[in-house]
């Protein structure tokens, strides 16, 4: 049901996003855009798309539309997923909270 509403446009300033690759539908994101923040509250690669760069091109993007507006990208990664943990150290995320089995991840620029 959660999924539905976010899809539907429902969830307050969250929109769900198809992310294709050469136009073929290869996973999905989900932003939440506030005047605070950039939240990724999440971002799904299909598996046999990882590792080809989609994801950390998305990424980037929501990182200069997050740096155009001063605000800050937060992200939360779950403790035990290197893979992902390792990416977001790559773009320059830091810990600012840990959250039971999560991290709360954030990269600033300047504000």
């Amino acid at each position: 049901m959660a999924t539905r509403e976010e899809v539907e446009g429902k969830e307050e300033n969250s929109l769900t996003y198809v992310v294709e690759a050469d136009g073929t539908p290869v996973g999905r994101l989900r932003v939440v855009r506030t005047d605070e923040e950039l939240l990724i509250a999440g971002i799904q690669i299909l598996p046999v798309y990882q590792r080809k760069g989609i994801g950390s091109e998305v990424i980037r993007s929501l990182m200069g539309e997050a740096k155009r507006n001063a605000l800050p990208v937060r992200l939360e990664v779950e403790k035990d997923n290197p893979d992902a943990k390792r990416l977001y150290l790559r773009l320059g995320f830091r810990v600012i909270q840990e959250r039971n089995d999560r991290e709360l991840r954030e990269v600033r620029f300047g504000v």
